[in-house]
């Protein structure tokens, strides 16, 4: 009996860019070291963000207490003995032509069908825990954030790096 043959043919693009887009950002990977935080799936490079703050906190001693959702603005609460802060954990591994690392602060997500995008706002968190991809860390006063959408990590946010 004779297999019948398949057809693949080219298939015309689609007309939707988020396809084109996706792949761009998936051939990424072939570009990126080994040991970079960058994932093709944003959620598990802002795990390796959350846990690495969740052990900072940790290490100092304070309590953390994880949302039961993710709907909030804040990714964790942390207690350092004398009262809680809210705080927002982002992971950057994009640098600027002056090979600073750029980090943006909007939150980006969706779906399929939508995609939706909402503005840092630095009353929704009381700090803002930054990891890099080159391992640096930064804990920043949401209220000298100084951005809506992006901050580059230059001099302006040097004091808030954290040591070790």
């Amino acid at each position: 009996m004779h297999e019948p043959q398949l057809d693949l043919g080219t298939e015309p693009a689609p007309a939707d860019h988020a396809v084109d887009h996706q792949a761009a950002h998936l051939a990424k990977a072939d570009r990126r070291p080994a040991d970079t935080l960058w994932r093709a799936n944003p959620r598990e490079q802002g795990l390796l963000g959350l846990t690495d703050a969740i052990a900072f906190f940790g290490a100092q001693g304070w309590s953390i207490s994880l949302p039961l959702i993710d709907s909030q603005p804040y990714d964790l609460i942390v207690d350092d003995g004398t009262r809680l802060q809210r705080v927002q954990v982002k992971t950057t591994t994009y640098r600027s032509r002056d090979g600073v690392f750029v980090v943006s602060l909007a939150t980006r997500g969706g779906n399929q069908s939508f995609h939706t995008s909402k503005d840092f706002d630095p009353t929704s968190c009381e700090l803002l825990y930054v990891l890099t991809d080159a391992r640096t860390r930064y804990l920043i006063p949401a209220a000298d954030a100084g951005g809506r959408t992006t901050i580059n990590l230059g001099e302006r946010y040097a004091s808030y790096r954290l040591r070790g």
